[in-house]
């Protein structure tokens, strides 16, 4: 379903990699949703393998279980109160933004942007009550930084205009 999609190379080479897959008819649809679970499952390859188990009440026996409980065990991914995970469920914005930024090592507080508070690129549907609130700025902004080591809060020194606009 995507033979002459401009970004039909990027695929192949996903699919190539097992990073990325069909469905069970050969789709790729690449313009639908996708779930908690099958980005779980884009990680699986290139994340730290782990044989931690995932405490979440609807994974035991899912098709992606195996890169959830690795997801888990890296600190990747987290459930919801309810104790389930949803591995069904498309997966929001806000909630892929959290797992790539946890997989890169990524991570700021509200204390930690404020040095450069006035600079963010910002969203109007947004503001810092959403849970997720410092992982869309992580991701939004690109920024120097420091951060103590063998923590992962980053301190915010100056954002990278020039990187944004890219």
């Amino acid at each position: 379903d995507t033979p002459s999609a401009w970004y039909n190379s990027a695929i192949n080479i996903m699919v190539k990699k097992d990073l990325m897959f069909g469905d069970k008819n050969g789709n790729f649809r690449p313009n639908e949703p996708i779930t908690r679970g099958e980005f779980a499952r884009a990680l699986l390859y290139i994340d730290a393998k782990n044989d931690k188990v995932a405490p979440f009440a609807d994974v035991k026996g899912h098709q992606f279980e195996a890169a959830i409980n690795q997801a888990f065990g890296n600190g990747r991914i987290n459930g919801y109160p309810d104790g389930t995970f949803r591995p069904d469920d498309y997966i929001q914005r806000a909630e892929a933004a959290r797992m790539l930024n946890q997989y890169a090592n990524r991570g700021t507080t509200l204390e930690g942007m404020a040095p450069v508070a006035k600079d963010l690129a910002r969203f109007t549907d947004i503001d810092e009550s959403h849970w997720a609130y410092c992982e869309i700025m992580e991701a939004a902004n690109s920024h120097e930084y420091q951060r103590v080591k063998g923590t992962q809060a980053e301190t915010w020194l100056k954002i990278l205009y020039d990187e944004m606009k890219k």
